[in-house]
């Protein structure tokens, strides 16, 4: 029965040295997978390290470390920098003094600029909002064009899709009812509203009198009426009394001939 313990212990104790020395050869290799930053190898040798020897801290340790910084990049290319922060601060203080150091400190500082990012785009889809309600249209679309043009989250650019949809619809409607005003002008054009025309560019000169031709006549599509103005003076001391012929048009366009 002696017998049979010390062979027992003796194997134990082989079989323990060898787990042992392919822990230590597992992480070696990793430290050497670590420097060439060649993390996902170093994690499955650290892994292997830790199979071996679960109670390895060495192992435990740089696997974390790598681990984290491999997860929180993840997180940060998708968008995710929320998760991506809360992971990179998770790491273990201890990648300060490995070759790990460069990339996560990268991280972090990738991270930082982008949220300051997000929050100045943030700060400019507020800003068109409020150019928007205050109608300040030309600004709002140099503004939109100006954020279509950077990365923005999917949250962002829906936001931005609604704003530029209001403003396109606010300028569609004033379109609109511009081209509906100028279609109602145009049915109310008279020869009375020709001299209304004539008489606020010229001045209500009480010594101006307006003859006219009553046939409405078409120039470029746009309707006018011709129109003489006489002096009243002029004609009482037997002269024509013309002053000037001129075109008026139904947008108020007064031009001389």
């Amino acid at each position: 029965m002696k017998k049979y313990l010390s062979i027992l212990i003796f194997c134990i104790v082989i079989f323990t040295g060898c787990s042992s020395r392919l822990a230590d050869k597992a992480i070696e290799q990793g430290k050497l997978e670590l420097s060439n930053k060649e993390y996902d190898k170093a994690v499955a040798s650290f892994q292997l390290a830790l199979d071996e020897d679960s109670n390895n801290k060495e192992a435990k340790e740089l696997k974390d470390i790598i681990d984290g910084y491999l997860k929180a990049k993840k997180a940060y290319d998708n968008n995710n920098l929320d998760e991506s922060k809360k992971l990179v601060e998770g790491i273990n203080e201890k990648y300060m003094n490995l070759s790990i150091k460069d990339d996560i400190d990268k991280l972090k500082a990738d991270i930082k600029d982008a949220q300051q990012t997000i929050a100045e785009i943030n700060q400019s889809i507020e800003k068109l909002n409020i150019l928007v309600n205050d109608k300040k249209y030309d600004e709002a679309k140099a503004l939109s064009q100006e954020l279509n043009g950077k990365h923005l989250s999917d949250e962002q650019r829906g936001k931005l899709a609604e704003i530029v949809k209001r403003m396109n619809d606010e300028l569609a409607k004033i379109e609109a009812d511009k081209k509906a005003e100028e279609e109602q002008k145009k049915k109310e054009f008279t020869v009375e509203k020709a001299i209304q025309y004539a008489i606020k560019k010229y001045g209500n000169n009480p010594d101006i009198a307006y003859a006219y031709d009553p046939q409405i006549r078409y120039e470029n599509g746009k309707k006018y009426f011709s129109i003489i103005a006489k002096s009243k003076s002029m004609m009482a001391n037997g002269g024509s009394g013309t002053l000037f012929r001129a075109k008026v048009f139904e947008d108020g366009t007064v031009v001389e001939i």
